[in-house]
């Protein structure tokens, strides 16, 4: 049985960003711009977000606890994507 994927899924797998470095001790970057910016904590409580991010910009995080934190990423399509990120 073979996957179907529509052209947007398609689009959103090909255009995944990447959150480096991962993990990270006190920052972390994008490898592309987005709109929003979200940080999660693991029980979905959101507790940091930045607007209008471009590439390569750095985001602070000295002041969050070790752990894995859920980043949640809106491009200015309105398409969004999550990834973990470990803060060590």
């Amino acid at each position: 049985e073979r996957n179907h994927y529509s052209q947007r899924q398609i689009d959103v797998i090909k255009n995944e960003i990447i959150i480096y470095p991962n993990p990270s001790k006190n920052s972390f970057a994008l490898s592309a711009d987005v709109t929003l910016v979200e940080v999660y904590n693991i029980t979905g409580q959101i507790i940091k977000s930045f607007n209008n991010a471009i590439s390569n910009q750095q985001f602070d995080i000295t002041d969050l606890e070790t752990g894995i934190y859920l980043i949640k990423l809106t491009d200015n399509n309105g398409t969004s994507q999550t990834n973990k990120l470990i803060k060590e």
